[in-house]
């Protein structure tokens, strides 16, 4: 007699379980693994979306509170932060709102309320035009507001900030790129490789604050920008992913024009990406782009799923797509 069952003997007996107890086994172990695929997609979308709305969300929950401030003895501002360390600040520039935010992230410790008794006050030096600070639980918001469109520097000393206006580089071709919140990851990463390539940036459209179509379009005035692009998500609800650029027909030049630079930047993406293009288009009466004298874009991406727009900030598609749109704005220079 056999003391010990072996593998033939537990396999006999498995053969001996009804056929539907099998299948309803598998279809639980199949069930489980997809909803364990749920939860960890669920967790990484919404992550991913806190991260893109980060900036634009920095003064929910917090409270307007009085704020010292006097004038600097230069042309420089200062954000002086008393007991506050500097590795602590993070500096958020919304360059088409004029307006810059240093955000003291105090998590972890004490409710602090007497903020002021820290020592955090402001130095206005020439364009500052107001000063707020905004209180949290968990952070404390400096704001700045500037009476004119700047692009503005900053450097941390071992007491504060001091933020000063950059020259800028004329000798530079300059490119303004907007973006909504969907397409915000993508585009930071298309500025941040623009920038390697010599190429000057301007990041705008994910503002603390809603800027008016009106000052999106004095800002790209006022720096003189080369090239324009505003990429936007549509939802229509079924069907594949498609991108539609709009432009403003009417603006015409030999050469470089709205409707050679979207053709260009279109064709690049249906090409590198293979991503379907419908055409290009005039832009909308609404549409700042029909406003502007330079070469100017607004590519829509309209989708039908989520995933689809999760593939070009994320999978293989964004890669090919940051290639494409730097190969139209250097376009130029490389056939010089």
């Amino acid at each position: 007699m056999e003391d010990n069952i072996g593998f033939k003997d537990i396999e006999r007996k498995t053969e001996k379980l009804p056929d539907y107890v099998k299948s309803t086994l598998w279809l639980v172990l199949v069930s489980f693994v997809f909803c364990i695929g749920l939860i960890y997609a669920f967790v990484a979308v919404n992550n991913g979306n806190k991260n893109r709305e980060s900036s634009r969300h920095i003064l929910d929950d917090c409270q307007e509170k009085t704020l010292l401030m006097t004038r600097s003895p230069d042309e420089r501002s200062y954000i002086n932060l008393g007991d506050f360390a500097t590795n602590k600040i993070t500096v958020i520039n919304n360059i088409a709102a004029k307006k810059l935010y240093a955000v003291i992230n105090i998590r972890g410790e004490a409710d602090i309320t007497d903020y002021e008794d820290d020592g955090i006050s402001v130095e206005a030096g020439y364009g500052l035009s107001a000063c707020k600070l905004y209180e949290s639980r968990d952070k404390i918001v400096v704001e700045l507001t500037y009476d004119n469109y700047y692009d503005l520097s900053y450097e941390k000393d071992a007491t504060g900030i001091v933020i000063n206006e950059n020259a800028k580089n004329q000798e530079q071709v300059l490119v303004v790129i907007r973006t909504d919140d969907e397409l915000c990851s993508i585009c930071q990463k298309l500025s941040s490789e623009l920038e390697k390539k010599g190429v000057e940036t301007y990041l705008i459209g994910n503002e603390v604050e809603p800027v008016s179509e009106d000052d999106y379009l004095a800002f790209v005035d006022s720096i003189k920008a080369d090239y324009y692009i505003c990429f936007e998500t549509a939802n229509r609800g079924t069907g594949e992913l498609e991108l539609t650029s709009y432009c403003n027909s009417r603006y015409f030049i030999p050469g470089e024009n709205s409707i050679t630079f979207s053709d260009r930047l279109v064709g690049n993406i249906a090409k590198d990406a293979s991503i379907k293009v419908t055409g290009v288009e005039s832009c909308k009466e609404e549409d700042i782009v029909g406003e502007m004298t330079i070469p100017a874009s607004h590519i829509v991406f309209t989708y039908g799923k989520d995933g689809q727009i999760d593939s070009i900030n994320n999978g293989e598609k964004k890669a090919a797509l940051i290639g494409a749109v730097i190969d139209a704005l250097t376009y130029e220079r490389k056939d010089k």
